[in-house]
């Protein structure tokens, strides 16, 4: 989870913190990355974790590393050229979405085979790493883009040894995912593409300051029901389909609940204040 979702946490922490135009640069980058990579994720995490599926963690990992510099190359292109965003700082943010597109498939694989104690260490040390970025922005630090390259490349280094086994074994991998895959990927190209338009239509009518305000309001409202969509239900059916139980976690319930009455509290307090 903090690896897919450690990009919109900062954005809306920065959001919140007043540092808008950075926000809106970062939420800029976000939906170009959204456009491809999450366009051609094609919904592996939850292949990867169902039982009953003939797709590899490794014919993922093959794929995604053929498309890898293709898309982020695209992804630069969507981010700089129509919204002016900072090069080094386009440069940093994707490669930390890089980092986690791979990322996620190694994790996929541990989470699948049960090794809790590398999951445990990654969350641990992806934790760290982005409070530092955010100390980093937050105190005014010297040269952030550092820390920002820094927390770009934890998860290579996490995950240098499966990569480089996938990259051996790519001829023999590729064969039938194409045809795998397709299937799934319609819909995320949907989402991906959608969200990409929807945010530089944005940022080009309201200008940087306004957007990034619109953009950490919709990170924020979004947030609950992309974790639970697309980090912990692929997870929660995984432990269903081992343990032959129903599963829903208590304190997801909670957040879940938590959630609506602040959503419904902030309705009626602006309905309020209109009338």
């Amino acid at each position: 989870m903090v690896n897919t979702y450690a990009m919109t946490v900062l954005l809306v922490i920065l959001g919140l913190a007043d540092k808008v135009a950075m926000a809106a640069e970062i939420g800029i980058v976000q939906g170009a990355t959204l456009a491809l990579f999450y366009a051609f994720s094609a919904n592996a995490r939850s292949l990867i974790l169902n039982p009953a599926s003939r797709i590899s963690a490794q014919s993922v990992m093959a794929s995604r590393l053929l498309l890898l510099v293709p898309l982020a190359g695209a992804t630069y292109l969507l981010s700089v050229v129509p919204a002016g965003v900072d090069s080094l700082l386009a440069i940093a943010l994707i490669f930390r979405r890089c980092m986690e597109w791979l990322g996620e498939v190694h994790l996929s694989e541990m989470e699948h085979s049960g090794n809790e104690r590398f999951t445990r260490v990654y969350l641990i040390l992806q934790v760290v790493l982005l409070a530092m970025v955010l100390g980093w922005f937050l105190c005014g630090l010297p040269y952030p883009l550092i820390g920002l390259f820094i927390w770009a490349l934890t998860p290579l280094i996490m995950s240098a040894g499966y990569i480089r086994k996938s990259l051996a074994a790519i001829p023999d991998l590729l064969t039938g995912i194409s045809a795998s895959i397709l299937p799934n990927l319609g819909s995320t190209v949907i989402i991906g593409i959608t969200v990409y338009i929807f945010r530089i239509l944005i940022l080009l009518i309201v200008g940087k300051e306004a957007a990034g305000n619109l953009f950490t309001a919709f990170a924020i409202g979004g947030l609950t029901g992309g974790v639970f969509a697309n980090a912990l239900g692929p997870s929660i059916v995984l432990h269903e389909q081992r343990s032959g139980n129903r599963h829903f976690p208590f304190m997801l319930r909670m957040v879940l609940d938590i959630s609506l009455l602040l959503g419904v509290a902030v309705n009626m307090t602006y309905l309020a204040r209109m009338s």
